[in-house]
Protein backbone atom coordinates (compact mmCIF):
# COMPACT_ATOMS: atom_id res chain seq x y z
CA UNK A 1 0.00 0.00 0.00
CA UNK A 2 2.94 2.70 0.87
CA UNK A 3 4.61 2.00 -2.84
CA UNK A 4 1.40 2.84 -4.05
CA UNK A 5 0.61 5.65 -2.02
CA UNK A 6 3.88 6.83 -2.80
CA UNK A 7 3.67 6.36 -6.75
CA UNK A 8 0.52 7.78 -6.91
CA UNK A 9 1.29 11.09 -5.20
CA UNK A 10 4.47 11.19 -7.18
CA UNK A 11 2.30 11.42 -9.95
CA UNK A 12 -0.43 13.27 -9.26
CA UNK A 13 1.71 16.54 -7.79
CA UNK A 14 2.02 17.61 -4.02
CA UNK A 15 -1.49 18.69 -4.36
CA UNK A 16 -2.75 15.34 -4.21
CA UNK A 17 -0.53 14.14 -1.43
CA UNK A 18 -1.33 16.42 1.09
CA UNK A 19 -5.45 15.36 0.35
CA UNK A 20 -4.19 11.81 1.27
CA UNK A 21 -2.47 13.19 4.41
CA UNK A 22 -4.30 11.04 6.88
CA UNK A 23 -4.09 8.21 4.89
CA UNK A 24 -0.17 8.78 4.67
CA UNK A 25 -0.32 9.17 8.46
CA UNK A 26 -2.46 5.90 8.91
CA UNK A 27 -0.04 3.40 7.14
CA UNK A 28 2.95 5.30 8.66
CA UNK A 29 1.36 4.55 12.16
CA UNK A 30 0.51 0.30 10.92
CA UNK A 31 4.26 0.12 9.79
CA UNK A 32 5.49 1.26 13.12
CA UNK A 33 3.32 -1.43 14.97
CA UNK A 34 4.43 -3.72 12.41
CA UNK A 35 8.17 -2.95 12.66
CA UNK A 36 8.08 -2.59 16.73
CA UNK A 37 6.31 -6.03 16.53
CA UNK A 38 8.88 -7.99 14.14
CA UNK A 39 11.68 -6.66 16.06
CA UNK A 40 10.10 -7.77 19.45
CA UNK A 41 10.45 -11.48 17.02
CA UNK A 42 13.77 -11.18 16.28
CA UNK A 43 17.19 -10.87 18.18
CA UNK A 44 20.61 -10.19 17.48
CA UNK A 45 22.94 -13.09 16.95
CA UNK A 46 25.45 -12.44 19.86
CA UNK A 47 29.41 -12.27 18.67
CA UNK A 48 30.78 -15.30 19.64
CA UNK A 49 34.00 -15.31 17.89
CA UNK A 50 35.97 -11.93 19.83
CA UNK A 51 39.44 -11.23 19.27
CA UNK A 52 40.98 -11.89 22.45
CA UNK A 53 38.24 -12.81 24.46
CA UNK A 54 37.60 -16.53 23.01
CA UNK A 55 34.91 -18.70 23.81
CA UNK A 56 34.19 -22.27 24.67
CA UNK A 57 31.16 -24.27 22.98
CA UNK A 58 29.42 -24.47 26.34
CA UNK A 59 29.69 -20.76 26.89
CA UNK A 60 28.75 -20.21 22.84
CA UNK A 61 25.03 -22.81 24.05
CA UNK A 62 24.64 -20.40 27.30
CA UNK A 63 24.84 -17.25 25.27
CA UNK A 64 22.60 -18.53 21.79
CA UNK A 65 19.60 -19.90 24.41
CA UNK A 66 19.56 -17.16 26.65
CA UNK A 67 18.55 -14.88 23.37
CA UNK A 68 16.07 -17.44 22.27
CA UNK A 69 18.32 -19.11 19.38
CA UNK A 70 19.01 -22.65 18.72
CA UNK A 71 22.46 -23.92 18.28
CA UNK A 72 23.95 -26.42 15.86
CA UNK A 73 27.83 -27.34 17.09
CA UNK A 74 30.20 -28.24 14.01
CA UNK A 75 33.45 -29.19 14.50
CA UNK A 76 36.19 -28.31 11.80
CA UNK A 77 37.39 -30.84 10.01
CA UNK A 78 41.14 -32.36 10.13
CA UNK A 79 41.23 -31.08 6.56
CA UNK A 80 40.70 -27.15 7.75
CA UNK A 81 43.42 -27.51 10.42
CA UNK A 82 45.47 -24.25 9.79
CA UNK A 83 48.42 -22.46 11.33
CA UNK A 84 45.96 -20.04 12.47
CA UNK A 85 44.42 -22.31 15.35
CA UNK A 86 47.61 -23.21 16.59
CA UNK A 87 47.26 -20.87 19.39
CA UNK A 88 43.82 -21.53 20.40
CA UNK A 89 42.16 -24.52 22.74
CA UNK A 90 40.29 -27.27 21.92
CA UNK A 91 36.42 -26.46 22.17
CA UNK A 92 37.13 -23.19 21.20
CA UNK A 93 34.14 -21.22 19.15
CA UNK A 94 36.05 -20.35 15.43
CA UNK A 95 32.82 -19.49 13.51
CA UNK A 96 29.13 -18.79 13.74
CA UNK A 97 26.79 -18.37 10.70
CA UNK A 98 24.50 -16.31 10.86
CA UNK A 99 26.99 -13.67 11.14
CA UNK A 100 26.83 -11.67 14.73
CA UNK A 101 25.02 -8.38 15.02
CA UNK A 102 22.84 -10.08 12.59
CA UNK A 103 18.70 -10.14 13.25
CA UNK A 104 16.76 -13.63 13.21
CA UNK A 105 13.80 -14.80 14.05
CA UNK A 106 13.72 -16.50 17.95
CA UNK A 107 14.37 -19.93 17.50
CA UNK A 108 16.48 -19.66 14.63
CA UNK A 109 19.08 -22.19 14.15
CA UNK A 110 23.10 -20.58 14.55
CA UNK A 111 25.78 -22.90 13.39
CA UNK A 112 28.62 -22.43 15.40
CA UNK A 113 32.33 -24.15 13.87
CA UNK A 114 34.47 -25.09 16.78
CA UNK A 115 37.83 -26.77 17.15
CA UNK A 116 38.11 -30.29 18.36
CA UNK A 117 41.25 -31.34 19.79
CA UNK A 118 42.95 -33.38 16.65
CA UNK A 119 42.51 -30.29 14.64
CA UNK A 120 44.27 -27.92 17.17
CA UNK A 121 47.08 -30.83 17.51
CA UNK A 122 47.00 -30.77 13.55
CA UNK A 123 47.24 -27.15 13.42
CA UNK A 124 50.02 -27.29 16.41
CA UNK A 125 51.95 -29.47 13.80
CA UNK A 126 51.33 -27.47 10.78
CA UNK A 127 52.78 -24.20 13.04
CA UNK A 128 56.00 -26.27 13.95
CA UNK A 129 56.33 -27.46 10.88
CA UNK A 130 56.86 -23.55 9.78
CA UNK A 131 58.80 -22.57 12.60
CA UNK A 132 61.34 -25.15 11.88
CA UNK A 133 61.15 -24.09 8.23
CA UNK A 134 61.81 -20.98 8.68
CA UNK A 135 64.75 -21.38 10.61
CA UNK A 136 65.99 -24.11 8.47
CA UNK A 137 66.11 -21.05 6.24
CA UNK A 138 67.77 -18.80 8.34
CA UNK A 139 70.39 -21.22 8.73
CA UNK A 140 71.19 -21.32 5.41
CA UNK A 141 71.33 -18.07 4.54
CA UNK A 142 74.07 -17.44 7.75
CA UNK A 143 75.84 -20.04 6.11
CA UNK A 144 75.57 -18.83 2.40
CA UNK A 145 76.64 -15.13 3.92
CA UNK A 146 79.56 -17.00 5.91
CA UNK A 147 81.00 -18.36 3.28
CA UNK A 148 81.02 -15.54 1.46
CA UNK A 149 82.68 -13.71 4.01
CA UNK A 150 85.38 -16.52 3.88
CA UNK A 151 85.81 -16.34 0.18
CA UNK A 152 86.32 -12.86 0.11
CA UNK A 153 88.93 -12.67 3.65
CA UNK A 154 90.75 -15.40 1.53
CA UNK A 155 90.59 -13.24 -1.75
CA UNK A 156 92.05 -10.25 0.90
CA UNK A 157 95.00 -12.07 1.96
CA UNK A 158 95.65 -13.19 -1.47
CA UNK A 159 95.56 -9.66 -2.70
CA UNK A 160 98.05 -7.98 -0.49
CA UNK A 161 100.98 -10.34 -1.98
CA UNK A 162 99.62 -9.17 -5.03
CA UNK A 163 98.92 -5.85 -6.90
CA UNK A 164 96.58 -3.34 -4.70
CA UNK A 165 93.84 -3.84 -7.70
CA UNK A 166 92.75 -7.38 -6.39
CA UNK A 167 92.84 -6.20 -2.79
CA UNK A 168 90.60 -2.86 -2.92
CA UNK A 169 88.04 -4.95 -4.97
CA UNK A 170 88.18 -7.57 -1.80
CA UNK A 171 87.49 -5.42 0.73
CA UNK A 172 84.64 -3.36 -0.93
CA UNK A 173 83.04 -6.48 -1.64
CA UNK A 174 83.56 -7.78 1.88
CA UNK A 175 82.04 -4.32 3.57
CA UNK A 176 78.58 -4.83 0.80
CA UNK A 177 78.28 -7.88 2.07
CA UNK A 178 78.93 -7.09 6.01
CA UNK A 179 76.29 -4.12 5.23
CA UNK A 180 73.67 -6.27 3.73
CA UNK A 181 74.76 -8.56 6.54
CA UNK A 182 73.46 -5.96 9.25
CA UNK A 183 70.59 -4.86 7.09
CA UNK A 184 69.29 -8.30 7.12
CA UNK A 185 69.30 -8.97 10.57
Amino acid sequence: MIPKLLVNAGKLGLKMAVSHLPEVKQVADETRKHVKTHLDETVKVPDLVRKGFPLTLEEAERLLTNVGLEILPVPLKPVEAAVAYADDFAGQVVAVNPKPGKRVAKGTLVVVRYLPEEVLLASQDLAAAKARDKADRKAARAQRIAQRKDRLADLMADGKSKAGGVTTKAKEGLDQVLRKDKEGQ
